[in-house]
């Protein structure tokens, strides 16, 4: 994932794994890919630009949160604590 990203993973009620990309872009704004992990590789299905983006994950939700370093270390945030971070 590049340095200035944000990656939403997850699986949907027919188990197919997905995710949704956010990379910043130079010119402003942010380039939002939609994907669908075929066994082997993530597959593009949709690619937008978006104007702005923010990431909210409400205090309920905060049980565990991972955040992936650039270095692809995990670090797990647990607690409604966390959400401020």
């Amino acid at each position: 994932m590049p340095e200035e990203g944000i990656t939403l993973a997850f699986t949907n009620e027919a188990s197919n794994r997905r995710r949704i990309r956010l990379e910043r872009r130079d010119a402003g704004g942010w380039t939002m890919h939609d994907e669908e992990y075929d066994g082997d590789k993530w597959r593009p299905v949709g690619r937008e630009i978006v104007a702005d983006a923010e990431l909210e994950i409400g205090t309920g939700a905060t049980d565990v949160v991972d955040v992936i370093t650039a270095a692809g270390a995990a670090e797990t945030i647990t607690g409604p604590e966390a959400a401020d971070r």
